[in-house]
C-alpha cells in the first residue's frame, strides 16, 4: 500500500504524474477497504474487518463472520502490515463488499464471436 512509511522510496524519483497516480490509488483503497483488526479469540461485538469471530453472532448487526482456513482475502479488508492480520483468523465483513450474483444463468459460450 503506497501510504505506508517507506513505500514512497521507489517512486520519489518518478514523474509527478506517477506520484499523483499512486496517491490517488491509495486514497481510493483507503476509502473502499478497512485494515484487518485482530481483537482476539472469543471476541464479540466485532465491527467490519475485526476478528476473531466464531459465528455471525460475534459480529455487529448486518455483518457476517468469514470462517477461513488460511490467508484467504476477506471482502472489504486489507493487511496494512500492522500485525493485525492472522492466518486462519476469522473476520467479520459486510456482504455488500462482495460481488452481486447475476439475475439468472449466464448464456452458454458460443464458438462464434
Amino acid at each position: 500500500t503506497p501510504w505506508r512509511r517507506g513505500s514512497w522510496i521507489g517512486v520519489m524519483g518518478g514523474s509527478t504524474a506517477a506520484r499523483l497516480l499512486i496517491l490517488l490509488l491509495s486514497i481510493v483503497h483507503a476509502v473502499a477497504d478497512l485494515p484487518y483488526n485482530y481483537v482476539g479469540e472469543s471476541a464479540t461485538g466485532l465491527g467490519e474487518c475485526e476478528g476473531d469471530c466464531d459465528s455471525d453472532a460475534d459480529c455487529d448487526s448486518g455483518l457476517i463472520c468469514m470462517q477461513r482456513d488460511g490467508d484467504e482475502d476477506v471482502p472489504g479488508c486489507y493487511d496494512d502490515g500492522g500485525g493485525h492480520f492472522v492466518t486462519g483468523g476469522d473476520f467479520c465483513y459486510d456482504i455488500a463488499n462482495t460481488e452481486a450474483p447475476t439475475a439468472g444463468p449466464n448464456p452458454a459460450p458460443t464458438s462464434v464471436p
